[in-house]
């Protein structure tokens, strides 16, 4: 997938496709996994769940 360059993500790596289109979800062959959802909401709530663990993390006093 580097087009004959140096891997640029580790072997055991699974590339996520994630689309509002099922057009480009068919077409991108290279993912492991699939999503066909709004790329900006998969996004926010992503970062939501980022942040409650930091949160609870925090409150727990674990690092």
């Amino acid at each position: 997938m580097n087009f004959g360059n140096p891997p640029l993500f580790p072997r055991g790596t699974e590339l996520v496709c994630i689309n509002g289109s099922h057009e480009e979800v068919d077409l991108n062959r290279a993912a492991d996994m699939t999503l066909l959802c709004d790329p900006g909401a998969f996004f926010d709530a992503l970062v939501s769940l980022d942040d409650e663990a930091l949160a609870e993390r925090t409150a727990t006093g674990s690092s």
